[in-house]
């Protein structure tokens, strides 16, 4: 059984006002939120969804040069991760990290997600995945 769905894809951008327009404009996309500062990430963060499409879009931008997205933003990739929701946070990092998966960050408190944990892997085929506890959606 898989008990975790997709919920976004994080894409890290040099600023969020100016990505925002292209996202609606040439997307499609409608803001979900509002930017969400996380002094724990070191991020900026706003979601956006097609009205067509229940996966997020979440617009990342660094707070300083110390974040751990700045990176991501510097290289042509902004691909930062792709993010599922999960019902049992501790067991699915642990069914991961036995398959393969690296730990990076957390489990952490993620102010985008209303205090829910969240947690970094980077999974064997190359990819970071984050995964966020369940609750209400963006």
């Amino acid at each position: 059984m898989i008990d975790m769905r997709m919920h976004h894809i994080g894409i890290v951008v040099p600023d969020i006002a100016t990505s925002k327009d292209y996202y609606e404009t040439e997307l499609g996309l409608t803001v979900q939120s509002g930017v969400s500062v996380d002094p724990i990430q070191k991020v900026k963060v706003m979601f956006l969804r097609h009205p067509d499409e229940s996966v997020a879009y979440e617009l990342i931008e660094p707070l300083g040069d110390d974040s751990p997205v700045i990176n991501t933003l510097k290289s042509k990739n902004r691909l930062a991760h792709v993010c599922y929701e999960v019902t049992n946070l501790e067991n699915k990092i642990e069914s991961l990290r036995n398959s393969g998966h690296i730990l990076i960050s957390g489990p952490v408190s993620a102010v985008a997600f209303d205090g829910r944990r969240i947690a970094f892997l980077y999974s064997p085929e190359r990819v970071v995945i984050e995964l966020v506890e369940t609750g209400e959606l963006v």
